[in-house]
């Protein structure tokens, strides 16, 4: 799971995670909440149940973008969703669809395997405004990655090969 934070309520966020009993997954890591100004994220943390979570304050690492494309319009334009009187901070769709682009091109590089194109194909047929969600891509630098991937999950021949890939 990961969680995106503003960076002054990173401790905050924290807290709250140990007082329902996570911890820093890696034993060597000190229990404390300190800003990496290198890492976009705290170290992964667990609970006994094994459900993993980081806490992001930011999307993308500093190393893809000084300053990330994406951090800020996700905290401010979200859907907010009510569960058990806790209220739930949902990202658009087209912020989904740009975060796994860039997950899947700048972060891993490729490296990861098919499971992105999959999600692109599903999301990409519920997007409501396309336009918002190129120009959301052409801020962070990823509308020809995003183009690309559309032409590829798009190709008759990729779609023969696969099968799962087919239209629906």
């Amino acid at each position: 799971i990961d969680i995106l934070v503003n960076k002054e309520c990173l401790s905050k966020a924290y807290k709250l995670l140990k007082e329902i009993n996570y911890i820093y997954k890696n034993p060597l890591v000190s229990d404390e909440c300190k800003y990496i100004s290198a890492s976009h994220h705290l170290p992964v943390m667990t609970n006994n149940e094994g459900a993993l979570v980081e806490i992001h304050h930011r999307v993308t690492d500093i190393l893809s973008y000084k300053k990330c494309p994406l951090t800020e319009i996700m905290l401010k334009k979200h859907a907010t969703i009510k569960i058990n009187d806790v209220e739930l901070r949902i990202p658009s769709l087209n912020h989904l669809i740009a975060h796994i682009v860039y997950h899947a091109v700048k972060h891993h590089k490729f490296k990861l395997g098919p499971v992105f194109l999959y999600d692109i194909k599903y999301l990409k047929n519920l997007i409501v405004d396309e336009n918002d969600l190129l120009n959301l891509l052409s801020q962070a630098e990823l509308e020809e990655d995003y183009m690309q991937i559309v032409r590829f999950i798009e190709n008759k021949k990729v779609i023969d090969s696969f099968g799962i890939l087919k239209k629906t």
